[in-house]
């Protein structure tokens, strides 16, 4: 990821970042002001859950093609004689969670789910999930496909799909914003010691 990717992928939080800060420092020199206080927290929180919900957004959108590149081409086709038993077994793995999320998707009250392993160096055992609405996206470490590990994979899978039921994505979107903007009100109306 290079300077500028990050910069885009968190300007959000810089700009809220530093509005906080400055806002913490001009209170230390001039001492707190309420109206001041409460536009930065306002805005700070708003524009917290804003970013939130564009990248929740964005993330659950994208899944479909990080299925297509990372999903699919594994467990959309047959293995070749000349492949591995370990390539085997995690095409078979894959081909079973799809079918597994396809059938419990509709049972969870959920819309559409796509699945995709990560790409991101050193997350082989991470799983991750996020939803908007009634649609979501599971990102799988391939150590859920191996089959050393491959016996946690259910687990796995359900704790992942029981955040999308419960919408834990727009709730802790919620819970930062509040945060967020509760910093922004102790920053404005609490002098630095």
């Amino acid at each position: 990821m290079t300077l500028g990717d990050m910069l885009q992928r968190h300007a959000g939080q810089a700009v809220v970042a530093t509005a906080i800060i400055t806002e913490a420092v001009m209170t230390q020199l001039r001492g707190p002001a309420a109206g001041i206080a409460v536009g930065v927290a306002a805005a700070a929180g708003g524009l917290w859950a804003a970013q939130g919900r564009a990248r929740q957004k964005s993330a659950v959108s994208m899944g479909a093609a990080a299925q297509a590149l990372t999903w699919q081409p594994h467990a959309g086709r047959r293995p070749r004689p000349s492949e591995g038993d370990t390539y085997r077994h995690l095409a078979a793995r894959m081909r079973q969670t799809t079918e597994h999320v396809r059938r419990t998707t509709t049972e969870r009250g959920l819309e559409k789910v796509s699945l995709a392993t990560f790409d991101e160096t050193g997350s082989w055992a991470d799983a991750r999930s996020t939803g908007h609405g009634r649609r979501g996206h599971v990102w799988l470490g391939m150590r859920w496909l191996h089959p050393r590990h491959t016996t946690h994979l259910p687990a796995v899978l359900e704790h992942e799909l029981a955040h999308l039921q419960r919408r834990d994505t727009g709730k802790r979107i919620a819970a930062e914003s509040t945060a967020v903007a509760t910093a922004g009100l102790a920053a404005g109306f609490l002098p630095l010691p």
